[in-house]
C-alpha cells in the first residue's frame, strides 16, 4: 500500500512539473483606482551654510482639485469594440472562461488609470550638515483626503554648493509612502498546442505601503541687496502604487505591478524674516511620465513652508 502511495505521488509531481514546463501565463491590469500622496522632494535654500547647521522646515501644500486620470501598461488586447472579450463555460458545475485565439487583437485605447491626491498635505524636514556641502536629511509627511488619512516618510543626502549670487543644492534619497487602491485583473493561462486561453479574474482592494527613491536639483539666488529672492527646483520621483503577488493555478506566482512616475517642476520665491529662518513659497507642477496617456497633463499644489535655523 505505502508502494502505490508513493508511485502516485510521484507520478502526481511529474504531472505538474510537466504541465508547468508546458504552459504560459500572463497578468493583466485592467482597471487601477488609487489614493495617496503624492510625494515631492525636499526643498531647501542654499546660503551661507556651515558645518553643524541644522534646520527644521514644516510645510503645507494644498494641491488643486484635479484628479489624474490615464492609460496605464499592461491592459489586455481586446476585440474590436474596444472589450476584453471572454467565452463563459459551464464544466463540472463550475464555472471558467476562456478567450479565444483571434478575438482580441487591438490595443487597448481607453482609461483604465484613476488617481486622486489627498487636498491638504502637511510635513516637516529636518537637516544636519555634517560638512559645509554635505548633509543628511530626514522627514515626515501626512495627508488627508476625502475619506483617508495617508503617513509618510524620506531620508536621503544633499549636496550644497554656493557662488557669491547663487547656490546650487542636489538632493538623493529615498521615501515611504502609503497608497489604498483598487486593481482588477486577469490571469490567462495557456496550455502547450492549444489556441485559446482559460481566463481568471480577480479585484483586489487593499492599503499598502512601498519604499521609493527621490531626486532633485536646486537653484536659487542669494542677492544680498535684494530683500526677494528666487529659486527653482528640478525633480524626479517614482512611486508604488500597487504590486499584489497571487499564486494561480499550477503555473507558479503572478505580479501584479503599477507605478507611478513624476517630473516635478517648483518655481517660487524666499525673503528672510529673521537670522536663519525664511519663508519659501511656491507651486510644484508635477507631470506624470510612466503613463501611456495621462490628463491633466500637470498636477497644481501649491505651498508655503518656513526654514528655521536651529
Amino acid at each position: 500500500m505505502r508502494s502505490v502511495d508513493c508511485w502516485a505521488v510521484l507520478c502526481a509531481c511529474m504531472t505538474a512539473i510537466l504541465l508547468t514546463s508546458c504552459a504560459s501565463q500572463s497578468v493583466y491590469m485592467q482597471n487601477l483606482t488609487s489614493d495617496g500622496t503624492m510625494v515631492k522632494p525636499p526643498l531647501f535654500m542654499t546660503d551661507d551654510t556651515k558645518e553643524g547647521d541644522v534646520r527644521v522646515v514644516p510645510k503645507v501644500s494644498v494641491a488643486a482639485r484635479q484628479t489624474l486620470v490615464g492609460r496605464a501598461h499592461e491592459h489586455s488586447n481586446v476585440n474590436d469594440s474596444g472589450v476584453f472579450q471572454v467565452d463563459t463555460v459551464m464544466q463540472n458545475g463550475t464555472t471558467q472562461y476562456f478567450e479565444r485565439a483571434g478575438v482580441n487583437k487591438n490595443s487597448f485605447q481607453g482609461r483604465n488609470f484613476r488617481w486622486e491626491p489627498p487636498r491638504v498635505t502637511a510635513s516637516v524636514d529636518f537637516e544636519y550638515f555634517v560638512t559645509k556641502t554635505f548633509s543628511v536629511v530626514a522627514g515626515a509627511n501626512y495627508s488627508s483626503g476625502s475619506s483617508r488619512s495617508f503617513l509618510g516618510a524620506a531620508g536621503g543626502v544633499g549636496f550644497s554648493f554656493e557662488s557669491k549670487n547663487l547656490g546650487l543644492r542636489i538632493d538623493l534619497g529615498a521615501h515611504w509612502s502609503s497608497v489604498a487602491y483598487t486593481v482588477d485583473y486577469v490571469v490567462a493561462t495557456k496550455l502547450f498546442g492549444e489556441s485559446d486561453q482559460r481566463v481568471e479574474f480577480f479585484r483586489e482592494s487593499g492599503k499598502s505601503s512601498y519604499l521609493n527613491s527621490y531626486g532633485a536639483f536646486t537653484l536659487n539666488t542669494k542677492f544680498k541687496s535684494s530683500p526677494i529672492q528666487g529659486f527653482l527646483q528640478l525633480g524626479i520621483n517614482r512611486q508604488t502604487l500597487v504590486e499584489i503577488e497571487r499564486r494561480t493555478s499550477f503555473v507558479g506566482n503572478s505580479v501584479v505591478l503599477q507605478s507611478a512616475s513624476f517630473f516635478i517642476v517648483t518655481p517660487g520665491v524666499f525673503f528672510n524674516v529673521a537670522p536663519g529662518t525664511r519663508i519659501v513659497a511656491g507651486i510644484h507642477l508635477a507631470d506624470e511620465t510612466e503613463l501611456l496617456e495621462a490628463d491633466p497633463g500637470v498636477l497644481l499644489s501649491p505651498f508655503l513652508q518656513i526654514e528655521i535655523g536651529l
